[in-house]
């Protein structure tokens, strides 16, 4: 009977200290403000200004894996600190297969940055499309 006792209250003061450190650790939490998203003109300031599908090639832009290669522009006055270019690839039916992603840093005015998206060797890729240019600019 008395281990009962001793095992009811240790279950209590766990219980009871886990319920107040979640409580203390909570006490004081804000909200984060919301994140500001980029002007849409950003995005009309980088454009993919040419993109081909290439095959590995060790003195080409895919060293390894087949990829998306191209050059991006910026039409801008700003510098971008990053620029964040995601592609969909589909087989020749037209249906979506994988999706890469590649980043280019420190795009600057009016200047022009290559790029290569690689993604897993797959025979069936035939086509891409970029979907989306997320750029993020210098303060």
């Amino acid at each position: 009977m008395r281990r009962l006792t001793y095992l009811v209250a240790g279950v209590v003061l766990l219980g009871a200290g886990f319920g107040f450190g979640y409580f203390w650790a909570h006490r004081q939490a804000k909200p984060l403000p919301p994140t500001k998203a980029a002007p849409e003109h950003t995005a009309a300031c980088v454009e993919v200004v040419d993109a081909k599908l290439e095959q590995p090639d060790p003195k080409g832009n895919c060293t390894l894996y087949p990829c998306v290669a191209g050059t991006i522009g910026n039409h801008c006055d700003r510098r971008f600190v990053s620029v964040l270019l995601v592609f969909n690839l589909y087989d020749e039916s037209g249906v979506q297969v994988v999706s890469t992603q590649d980043s280019v840093s420190n795009l600057e005015p009016h200047g022009r940055a290559r790029f290569a998206a690689q993604f897993l060797g797959s025979p069936r890729i035939k086509q891409f499309k970029v979907v989306q240019i997320l750029a993020v600019p210098a303060h």
